[in-house]
């Protein structure tokens, strides 16, 4: 005997099918993984700082203060006076009976910045306790000098989101006569003078040529302009 499956059990399980194959569609769409988008680094660093000042009033973004002599000019030719640097400390050659100044220049600007120099700078130069500025003119050195100063900047206490309200730097002042300091002072030599197209700079107190244009590997070229 042949028995004929019930047509209302057939259309339910067709139906039934049709249910199970949409619920797993369905759940395989929702949980498919999106690819993510690269973010933007700068973006994100500008958000997040936003963000973080909004939800955290206290945040406080500090600096540095922190200062260099720059601004090396020799007024009376008005050239770049020589000099070599490490860090923020300067040595500045200073060629006799020529004006002469340099100033500080700050990473950030801190005009409430007042300096002091110790020792006292030796006259006739001046030193500015407003602008840290070093000026004047060496008249009556009659032989080669060296002396090493440390300048002093301070903020006022009231001065907002810096980390330091001091800091230092050092300051060589070499006193000598142009010959002496020019021949001192690393400067472009070429094949022309006995170097090479590649290995260019020398001085004329060094046997030997640099690839660096502050001929940094020699002994006797200290100054660079």
């Amino acid at each position: 005997m042949t028995i004929s499956p019930n047509p209302l059990l057939k259309k339910y399980f067709k139906s039934s099918k049709k249910i199970i194959i949409l619920f797993t569609l369905t759940l395989f769409l929702v949980n498919c993984p999106k690819k993510e988008e690269e973010a933007d680094p700068i973006l994100g660093l500008v958000f997040n700082l936003a963000a973080n000042s909004r939800n955290n009033p206290n945040l406080i973004i500090t600096r540095d203060f922190r200062f260099a002599y720059t601004n090396i000019r020799n007024t009376t030719d008005n050239q770049n006076m020589p000099f070599s640097s490490s860090g923020n400390d300067r040595s500045i050659a200073i060629i006799t009976n020529k004006n002469f100044t340099f100033s500080t220049d700050s990473i950030d600007s801190f005009p409430t910045a007042t300096y002091t120099i110790s020792p006292a700078l030796a006259a006739p130069a001046t030193f500015s306790t407003t602008t840290g500025t070093i000026s004047g003119i060496y008249t009556s050195q009659t032989t080669p000098s060296s002396i090493q100063y440390t300048i002093t900047g301070t903020l006022p206490p009231t001065t907002p989101n810096v980390n330091n309200l001091t800091f230092s730097a050092r300051v060589t002042l070499i006193t000598d006569t142009e010959t002496n300091i020019n021949n001192a002072t690393c400067q472009f030599f070429g094949a022309a003078n006995g170097c090479s197209a590649s290995i260019a700079y020398s001085c004329n107190n060094a046997t030997q040529c640099s690839t660096s244009t502050s001929c940094s590997n020699i002994s006797g070229c200290p100054y660079r302009r």
